[in-house]
């Protein structure tokens, strides 16, 4: 029954009718290598069939495959790992960080951090300098990108 309702589901929505195609053919390059039952070893376990989905698709990394799609992530990486410390600037203030949370929506969708308005602000309420020293520790690090 889940097997009919959920791609039904995916389909109806426009950006999953794009998606959908591919992750169903994934799912099915996945469950086809599970039909092995049995490893030298005995039956295949539920920890062996996790272990051998997750090696499908979480594929070691190898430089010698890479095409010139990954070289170039490769190369914006490393760009990205390589912090510039922030030292000369002048570090957040308590009040700025209560301005951005008291302003923060509540009921919109998170960030790239995913943490949405929601969440920020319980954390602000719970311990209210906790925010201040992880901005102004990232920001001694250098570990704000620009987007």
């Amino acid at each position: 029954m889940c097997g009919v309702i959920f791609p039904k589901a995916c389909i109806a929505h426009p950006i999953n009718s794009i998606i959908w195609p591919s992750l169903q053919n994934c799912t099915q390059q996945i469950l086809h290598s599970l039909h092995d039952t049995q490893l030298s070893s005995g039956p295949v376990t539920t920890q062996d069939n996790i272990a051998r989905i997750l090696n499908h698709l979480f594929q070691a990394d190898s430089k010698s495959t890479d095409t010139t799609t990954h070289i170039k992530i490769r190369k914006e990486a490393e760009l990205i790992k390589k912090p510039v410390a922030l030292n000369n600037t002048v570090p957040f203030t308590q009040q700025e960080i209560d301005h951005i949370v008291s302003t923060a929506p509540s009921k919109k969708a998170p960030g790239l951090d995913g943490i949405d308005g929601y969440i920020l602000k319980r954390l602000h309420k719970s311990s209210p300098t906790t925010l201040l020293q992880l901005f102004n520790a990232s920001k001694t690090l250098g570990h704000f990108l620009n987007y």
